[in-house]
């Protein structure tokens, strides 16, 4: 999914892509680290805690960094902000 959209969030915010990509990399990192013989996957019960630590990181941070491509995509405009008198201010 990320790849169709490459182009578009590259045109609009290049760093926010970089971003995600190191993101990305680290998890693909900390996963690799982890891999049993063959590609295989272990349990995650049967981990060790610092490497489920590493891999719990690595996925956080990806999330944090893919949270921002919505906003990228499909902008919405601001909404107004309601002052105490109840008239619409810009904000």
């Amino acid at each position: 999914m990320l790849g169709t959209l490459r182009p578009l969030i590259k045109r609009r915010s290049p760093i926010v892509l970089q971003r995600i990509e190191d993101a990305l990399g680290e998890l693909a990192g900390a996963v690799k680290a982890v891999e049993g013989p063959g590609g295989s996957m272990p349990r995650w019960d049967t981990l060790p805690a610092p490497e489920r630590t590493e891999v719990s990181g690595a996925a956080a941070g990806a999330a944090e960094a893919l949270a921002y491509v919505p906003e990228i995509v499909d902008p919405r405009p601001a909404l107004p902000v309601k002052s105490s008198l109840g008239t619409e201010e810009s904000g």
